[in-house]
Order: C-alpha cells, then structure tokens, then sequence
C-alpha cells in the first residue's frame, strides 16, 4: 500500500510502498545543512521554520516535475504509457480500438504493434500474440501456443517440379488463353485423348493460315482452382464449322463449363513447410474482434510465403478433432493436432 502523508498529495501519489519522491527529496535538503527532519543541525530548520517551508515546497515542485520526466519517459513503453496518451499511440500506429474494448485491452494491441519491426522470428511472433491476447497458460485465455509444420509432416504438391500442374515454359512461349466450351465443359475425364470445344480470349482469332492452340501444345486448364487444375499436351486441333475451335487431349480431371486454359508459364509449387497453427482458448477463438487482430498481426510480421490458421484448443496439450454439431466451425481442426 502507498505511504500517505503530506509528501504525497494529489497527483504525487503512487501505488507503492517506498518513500514518496516528495519525502525523499525534502530528507536529502535537510541533511545537505547538516542534520535531519526530527533533529536539525540548526534552529532555523525547526519543525514550522520558514526554512522547513521552503524546503517542502522545493520539495513538492521538485517531486512534479520527476513525476512528469517520468510520464514521458513512459509514453513509449505500451504497459506503462498513461491512458490518457494511449489514444495519441494508436493514431500513430494506425490502431482502432473496438466498442468494447478496455483500457488494458487497449495497452496490450499497442505492445503487440511495438513489436511489429522485429519480423517475423518465432520469438517475436509469440511475444507478439502474448502481448496481444495474454498468456492462456497463466490467465486461463489468450495465446497458447505457435506451432509449427513439423519436418516429418510437410507436404509438397506437385511432389517434383516435373509433374502436373507446373508448366515451365520458355518466355518465348506463344501466350494463349482460352475458355472451355461454355455449354459443355470438361464432366468425363479419360486417360485416352478426347476433343474439347473451346472459345478465344486471347488472342481472339488465329493468324491468317494458323490454328490457334495446335499439335504439341502445352496447357494448364483451369488454373483458377488448384484442386482441379491440370497440364495437358495437345495432340491434335482444328475447327468445327459449327462448334468452333477444338483441341485433342488427354484430360485426367472434370472442368467447369467456362474453365479458362493458357499456354502461358504456370510455376504453380506449394508446400505446407510454412504453414503454422495459432493455437488459442475457445473464448479467444469465438471472439471476432480478436480473430482480426490475430490476422492482422500475422500479415504484418509472417513472410509473404507464409500462410497460417486460429485453432481452439480441446484438451490439454490437444486442439481438435472436428466434431459435427459440437465444434466451433473456422477454429477446430479436421484431425487431432498436438503441441508442444
């Protein structure tokens, strides 16, 4: 508890058991002529002297004006910036605070955002999120844990750069992008070639003498959906008077009617090595606000080939699995994930 006296009027006191700036300023002028506050070396520092006043009242101005040399000291510091400053901190970070949002709330998203230059290091990514949501292992909610892609459960599709749908193409490449038939589309896939109609985009027509996708040809149809998007080589083409232009391919997946295909270079290759969970309480998990806030913070800080996804815990040391008409939908995973 804080000492009350007269050092410690209004403005001066503080929540803290040691001496009050006041007080310790005032001693230090009475032993500088050579005695103390009880028993002075000269009469004229006598308990009500004139001298005394001046030395409390040196000592008030004194004890302010460290008071405000501290405050500003503590502008820059999240945890202890006074909350009267904090509306000025979150224009300059560019920060809006929620309807409901409390003052320590308020403080915490300020330390997050203080942490924002120190990139994306797995250190400063967690003190990040703690400082955002509070540590779930102490307060029972907020962050848990920031887990990782294993080396022993990182997936790569395509499996080698070789195979379907990357299509390495010199830049010399003729660019062609087309439109499957918009009434039939691609529903029978075959391992043996089959002829698919289909409409220019671009170019709009072929050069005089010339077929517009021909023999050898190399395509990516439908690379708007990466479940579904495949490469295939042309193995014959031409022009039906009444349905249009064709190609004959082998084609291993259904098409949407109006799926596009391109001839242009597709290095489509992903990986999962950096894909991480932010493992959260439930309570956290359902909070929207906080959800944007986490999202936020990791597009500020994860490198641009990162992705990442909230997950709920479920037990301890456990977040899913999904369970119809139990689970949370967008914060449960599909199978049980364990952490550390």
């Amino acid at each position: 508890m804080p000492r009350l006296s007269i050092f410690t009027p209004v403005g001066l006191l503080r929540m803290t058991s040691a001496p009050a700036d006041a007080r310790v300023i005032f001693d230090v002028k009475v032993a500088a002529v050579g005695g103390n506050r009880l028993r002075p070396a000269y009469a004229t520092v006598d308990p009500g002297s004139r001298l005394e006043a001046k030395f409390y009242a040196e000592a008030i101005m004194e004890a302010v004006i460290r008071m405000l040399l501290r405050r500003a000291g503590e502008a820059d510091l999240p945890e202890r910036i006074h909350p009267e400053l904090v509306p000025l901190r979150e224009i300059e970070w560019g920060l809006t605070p929620a309807a409901g949002d409390t003052m320590y709330l308020r403080k915490g998203h300020l330390q997050a955002a203080y942490h924002l230059p120190g990139g994306g290091d797995r250190r400063n990514i967690e003190n990040t999120l703690r400082a955002l949501l509070g540590d779930g292992t102490v307060t029972g909610s907020g962050f848990v844990y920031y887990r990782t892609t294993k080396p022993n459960e990182r997936v790569t599709y395509p499996a080698t750069i070789a195979d379907s749908p990357i299509n390495l193409q010199l830049p010399s490449v003729k660019r062609v992008l087309i439109r499957i038939d918009p009434k039939n589309g691609i529903s029978l896939p075959k391992s043996s070639p089959q002829r698919v109609y289909f409409v220019p985009l671009f170019p709009t027509a072929p050069p005089a003498g010339q077929l517009l996708i021909a023999p050898e040809d190399v395509l990516v149809l439908e690379p708007e959906i990466s479940a579904r998007c495949e490469r295939v080589t042309v193995v014959d083409a031409g022009v039906d008077t009444n349905l249009g232009p064709w190609f004959q391919a082998a084609v291993l997946q259904a098409h949407e009617p109006g799926a596009v295909g391109t001839t242009s270079p597709f290095p489509f290759w992903v990986t999962s090595q950096r894909f991480a969970l932010v493992i959260v309480t439930p309570d956290i998990a359902a909070d929207q606000n906080a959800i944007r806030r986490i999202h936020l913070v990791m597009q500020r800080l994860a490198r641009g080939v990162s992705t990442w996804a909230i997950a709920s815990t479920t037990g301890p040391g456990t977040a899913g699995p999904f369970k119809v008409n139990v689970s949370p939908l967008g914060t449960t995973t599909i199978g049980t994930v364990t952490y550390p």
